[in-house]
């Protein structure tokens, strides 16, 4: 349903804002990735949520290599 993932994204309206979620992304090959999404509510002439979506598998990566480097 289309107001989960917004619920997901913690931008319903009375949903705290924050910094967004890791979730989960899926290419067109079926591979999983993580992201990272935040959505927004955007107030003009009517309510739109605004999403952004980035792929932090390089990011992941990096946090790893850190961890093992450090044992």
């Amino acid at each position: 349903p289309e107001d989960s993932a917004l619920r997901i994204a913690g931008a319903l309206p009375g949903a705290k804002e924050d910094d967004g979620r890791e979730l989960e992304g899926v290419r067109a090959d079926g591979s999983r990735f993580p992201v990272h999404v935040r959505v927004s509510a955007v107030r003009g002439d009517g309510l739109f949520y605004v999403a952004i979506i980035r792929d932090i598998t390089a990011l992941k990566r990096l946090h790893d290599d850190m961890a093992q480097s450090r044992h």
